[in-house]
């Protein structure tokens, strides 16, 4: 067993920070899926999922966030406790709302309420990528708002010591990556807006299928389902009320990493903080995906006799 162990230090000990990141971040992703695939079959409910599944699988994706949070990119980025702390709570509250509000709210209303496509057995592979797509760049928008508040604060007070050429290059990097983002989000928008309000097809939408009649029908599943986010429930009332806490406690996050790096004098953690995170709502928004289709599966959504 020692010399396992002695092994891995040395393997783990040839590669460098990145290259171990991306490895624990694919572990956190292959024993999510696992955990998804697994603990549903425990479950013996029969309408909607139970707790066995819900608070099961959102502890095991807290724990395994908040094994890479910890040693991951605490020992990367060398963060302090307090750092660490609100970084734990904030991406906590969003795995608490992703995996186990959501779903829950989803099913209670439909206890109540046939749905119309949210849930049909076939379209649902083609719209619930693009719901977890489209959310992940609302999560995103507003992670990156957090992130150039604090860093155009840093650029005004100018306390870092870093080289010109290297700040810039780092924001074309951003600046490019979030024009794709905010190109496929317009993109979206523009095909719903044609569809369900203009009723056009003036071309074949890949990113929702290659038939008009399937674009329409993922497009009333994408707007159902966030639909059901704002209806008055309690299960809704406690997504924002998480969602409100959990931008705060980023917000403070990020306050306290601005502080840090006036003293260490190391811009370059800032926009790898970013990055990380936003990396990590990825993952996240990528395993809901899974976890979804599983739920789907496992527990059928009722549907009106609309779509029957």
């Amino acid at each position: 067993m020692t010399q396992i162990f002695n092994i891995i230090s040395k393997i783990t000990g040839r590669l460098s920070k990145k290259t171990l990141l991306y490895c624990e971040i694919f572990i956190v992703i292959a024993l999510s899926i696992l955990a998804i695939s697994l603990i549903p079959k425990l479950d013996t409910s029969k309408e909607m999922p139970g707790i066995i599944t819900l608070l099961g699988v959102g502890l095991v994706i807290i724990l395994l966030n908040s094994w890479f949070i910890y040693f991951g990119i605490r020992s990367t980025l060398s963060l302090s406790k307090q750092i660490v702390l609100y970084t734990l709570i904030y991406n906590i509250l969003v795995i608490i709302v992703k995996f186990i509000l959501a779903p829950l709210n989803v099913w209670t209303i439909n206890q109540k309420i046939e749905f119309i496509f949210l849930g049909e057995k076939y379209f649902s592979y083609l719209y619930i990528p693009l719901i977890g797509l489209i959310t992940f760049i609302l999560y995103y928008l507003v992670f990156k708002f957090i992130y150039e508040k604090f860093k155009s604060r840093i650029t005004e007070e100018s306390i870092l010591g870093i080289e010109l050429e290297q700040r810039e290059k780092q924001q074309k990097h951003n600046q490019t990556r979030l024009k794709i983002l905010l190109s496929i989000l317009l993109f979206l928008i523009i095909n719903l807006v044609l569809i369900l309000v203009f009723n056009l097809n003036y071309t074949l939408l890949l990113l929702f299928c290659i038939l008009p009649a399937i674009n329409y029908i993922c497009a009333i599943g994408i707007l159902e389902y966030f639909t059901l986010l704002i209806t008055p429930t309690f299960y809704s009332f406690l997504i924002a009320v998480c969602l409100v806490t959990a931008v705060y406690f980023a917000n403070k996050a990020f306050k306290s990493l601005t502080d840090q790096i006036s003293v260490i004098r190391d811009s370059t953690v800032l926009a790898s903080f970013f990055w990380i995170g936003a990396i990590l709502l990825g993952v996240y928004h990528f395993i809901w995906v899974v976890y979804f289709l599983v739920l789907l599966s496992t527990w059928p959504i009722k549907t009106s006799s609309l779509m029957k």
